[in-house]
């Protein structure tokens, strides 16, 4: 436990570091206030997108299909469609530049082809490889 000061025995150090501290937590809290205030507009969407979804699952007791559920929400909770991933895909090549230097050109635009496909159509959906498809691979 740390020995509180009175007027009479604090130093001018003690004084110095205490107001230290006090400009470190106003600066935290200041920093903690902005980032609250930029989230608050997505909670507000986000509890929105709940409530609508909580009206479709009263008003259809016996089950729900997916495609209620989507409508209900507004694009910022849809999954990406292929354009919106292609697209972030090019922001992203644009952003990264042309490939470093030393780096071969063939194996570059190897990774930029898997990456594209992968944005076309994500892991999740593509048909499971098996050794068949790929007799080069090790099992």
């Amino acid at each position: 436990m740390t020995d509180r000061h009175t007027a009479d025995s604090i130093t001018s150090d003690a004084l110095d570091q205490l107001y230290a501290h006090i400009a470190t937590l106003e600066h935290v809290a200041a920093g903690n206030k902005r980032h609250v205030q930029l989230i608050v507009p997505d909670l507000q969407r986000a509890e929105a997108a709940l409530a609508r979804v909580q009206n479709i699952a009263d008003e259809h007791p016996a089950g729900i299909d997916t495609a209620l559920i989507w409508e209900a929400l507004d694009d910022t909770h849809r999954p990406p469609t292929d354009a919106q991933r292609v697209m972030a895909l090019y922001e992203a090549w644009v952003k990264a530049g042309p490939p470093p230097l030393g780096v071969s050109l063939s194996r570059w635009w190897d990774r930029r082809l898997v990456e594209l496909h992968e944005a076309i159509l994500p892991p999740a959906e593509q048909p499971e490889r098996t050794t068949a498809n790929n007799p080069g691979k090790d099992q």
